[in-house]
């Protein structure tokens, strides 16, 4: 049995706690956390955010099996919401596209938020978010 057989044959719960492990240990993440609950059509397996404030989406699959266009419908809307949005087969997958994505990343300059009307812009550090509700202004 070659790598590509194995990686195939294992179970997508494995990979999704291996890839959780991996980003719960990387310096660039915030936080992450696996979503067990179908909360949404499309919903990734892992969600999160990096230390830089940005949403990152997870998506774990298997090697071989085709993504459901709810799925990639939900990571490209991540994307172009200026979020991280990864189809992910195992740790490596997940390691380039932070990697691809920390550099590819400008920084947001203070003329540019000041653009928006003060009461448009809110940052992350403003945000408290638990399981149950979202608070403005706590940090």
């Amino acid at each position: 049995m070659n790598v590509q057989d194995k990686e195939r044959d294992r179970a997508q719960r494995d990979i999704r706690a291996e890839i959780l492990r991996y980003l719960k240990s990387d310096g660039r993440v915030a936080w992450a956390a696996g979503v067990h609950v179908r909360a949404f059509r499309g919903c990734s397996d892992i969600l999160g955010q990096l230390e830089t404030g940005h949403f990152m989406a997870v998506k774990v699959k298997r090697l071989g099996e085709p993504l459901g266009s709810g799925h990639a419908a939900f990571l490209d809307q991540v994307g172009t919401a200026g979020g991280l949005g990864i189809l992910a087969h195992g740790i490596e997958d997940v390691r380039q596209a932070l990697e691809a994505f920390h550099g590819q990343m400008e920084p947001v300059s203070e003329d540019a938020l000041m653009a928006f009307e003060p009461e448009t812009v809110l940052l992350m550090s403003e945000v408290s978010i638990n399981p149950t509700r979202y608070e403005y202004g706590r940090g």
